[in-house]
């Protein structure tokens, strides 16, 4: 077998992955650039494609933590690990693996997870076929997180909610996440237009935001992963509420709020990703689950 740079390999990854997942799990071209061949974390010496004279046999792509954050410095995230179903139980998952393992530890990096990188494709495993293999492994189930959706909303109205309208609103959400939330969502923020945020009020200051996309937003944020399964899908999150302000039906509100901003922008459907509160957004009207994914690690 021959590497490859997986770069150069999409069309053929995708053919593959779709044919097997594209019902449920559909990737798209967009997704691979955006999530896969432009991330700045990539491990070169771990990322790559096998192929057997033109046939792509397998595809590994193994990311290191983000340089903006320090809680993740010691982990290493296993991005897309792919065997082709015709060489599959032929141990090429396991020597892909174990490339990714000798590849982290020379980095000195002390733990491999599945998933949940920053830019992911998937925030965690969702096949059968693959909780076995990391099972078998070695790796152990670390938490479970969901997918949620709703289609209808309800006319709502909250005067501490609006829709953002200034780079100085948006600046001080960005500075509610440094001080109280996840630094991944200060990225996540960063480029986002102040639009696309909906806005808590209370005492005259902002103490709550959730961001809203679709389609036509610049990067695609996680909850519009799967957007090619949906007639037009909107994307609802991150959420936050600052913890002084929590209790107070804000963060119902925010939901509530946001749909109806989204489906006046034309959503067809709106959907929360990466989340365990799944009684919270029940409340708020999302329904349906739709996607269970779990993360496992694997200390090196």
């Amino acid at each position: 077998m021959k590497k490859r740079d997986f770069r150069n390999t999409t069309n053929d990854f995708l053919k593959l992955w779709n044919q097997e997942f594209g019902k449920d799990y559909p990737l798209t071209e967009r997704l691979f650039s955006e999530r896969i061949n432009n991330s700045s974390d990539i491990i070169e010496e771990a990322s790559f494609a096998w192929y057997l004279q033109e046939e792509l046999v397998g595809i590994l792509v193994l990311k290191k933590g983000s340089d903006f954050d320090p809680t993740v410095k010691e982990l290493a995230f296993i991005s897309l690990i792919y065997v082709n179903p015709k060489y599959r139980n032929q141990g090429i998952g396991s020597m892909l693996l174990a490339i990714a393992s000798a590849e982290a530890k020379a980095r000195d990096l002390k733990i491999l997870v599945t998933g949940c990188d920053y830019d992911n494709l998937f925030s965690g495993v969702f096949s059968k076929s693959a909780h076995s293999f990391f099972e078998e492994q070695g790796f152990i189930l670390h938490e479970k997180n969901y997918n949620l959706v709703t289609k209808t909303y309800e006319a709502f109205e909250d005067k501490r909610i609006k829709l953002g309208e200034t780079e100085e609103e948006k600046q001080a959400v960005l500075d509610l996440i440094d001080k109280y939330f996840h630094k991944r969502w200060y990225q996540e923020l960063k480029y986002c237009k102040p639009d696309d945020l909906v806005l808590a009020i209370f005492d005259e200051k902002i103490v709550g935001f959730a961001r809203i996309a679709t389609v036509e937003t610049g990067k695609l944020p996680n909850s519009l992963t799967f957007y090619s399964r949906y007639q037009n899908l909107g994307g609802l999150g991150p959420l936050g509420i600052t913890p002084d302000y929590q209790g107070q039906g804000l963060g119902k509100a925010l939901v509530q709020n946001a749909v109806c901003f989204l489906m006046g922008r034309g959503a067809s459907d709106v959907l929360v990703d990466w989340t365990n509160k799944i009684s919270f957004y029940q409340k708020c009207g999302f329904k349906e689950t739709v996607d269970e994914f779990s993360v496992y690690g694997k200390l090196l």
